[in-house]
């Protein structure tokens, strides 16, 4: 009997069964051969793998949302400013105030909003900075929405807004330099006569800029008056004056 026994455990060692039987005889390996634990390996490593990509996504975005927090501000002392050039609708001075020919208002608030126009020295290139009538900002995650907006939008006819200084006292908009000033300074002057080519080219340049906002995610301008319309150096209109509505909005007057 024993010499039998020995016989049967040999031939398990050299074929061992995958399942048990009922004859009290051990089953090598059947445990190893389960797939249960195979399964079980893939799994584990695919959850794994899941968390990773799922942490390297979430860390990307967090990134990316202090990126945009800082991306658009402009430190006061980085920007140099050489002196007066042109206004927009938004620029006015004190003793103007009651004047209709600069007036803005935004649908988020009743008061007009004005700011005075420089131009100044950022980066070794010269910009348009505009002086908003506050004396200190909140900066929410709206306006920081509101910024990486109008940063992404791009078109020849768009004076690029670069990013605003938002140090108390010192709240300024910077955006591109227009060297002829605004469409109103060039209309007001009495030495300058446009021909109809122009005038054609101007309102062409207009309306391709419209056209661009309307089917961005602004939609709409909400202020075109011919002192949003800047003309560059080359004699290209662009059209400024766009988005940034909580920005702008003036609301410390009352003690917001």
């Amino acid at each position: 009997k024993q010499w039998y026994q020995r016989r049967v455990r040999d031939r398990t060692l050299r074929n061992p069964p995958t399942t048990c039987g009922d004859d009290g005889v051990i089953c090598i390996n059947a445990e190893h051969n389960s797939p249960d634990k195979y399964v079980i390996a893939i799994v584990a490593v695919l959850l794994v793998i899941v968390i990773i990509c799922v942490a390297i996504f979430v860390w990307r975005r967090h990134e990316q949302a202090e990126r945009d927090k800082k991306l658009w501000i402009i430190p006061k002392d980085e920007l140099r400013v050489v002196g007066s050039k042109y206004r927009s609708s938004l620029s006015i001075n004190a003793e103007e105030t009651n004047s209709n020919k600069s007036n803005y208002s935004f649908q988020s608030t009743t008061e007009n909003t004005k700011t005075s126009g420089d131009k100044a020295i950022y980066r070794g290139q010269l910009v348009g900075i505009f002086r908003l009538p506050k004396t200190s900002i909140t900066i929410s995650p709206s306006i920081i929405k509101e910024f990486k907006t109008v940063r992404e939008l791009s078109h020849e006819n768009i004076n690029p807004i670069l990013g605003a200084c938002p140090e108390p006292n010192n709240i300024m908009i910077v955006s591109g330099f227009m060297g002829k000033g605004t469409l109103q300074d060039i209309l007001s002057d009495e030495k300058v006569t446009l021909d109809d080519m122009f005038k054609s080219s101007m309102i062409g340049d207009a309306a391709k800029a419209l056209e661009y906002i309307h089917k961005s995610v602004l939609q709409y301008h909400g202020n075109l008056t011919s002192n949003a319309l800047g003309v560059d150096s080359h004699w290209v209109l662009k059209i400024g004056d766009y988005g940034l509505r909580e920005f702008r909005a003036v609301r410390g007057r009352r003690g917001d």
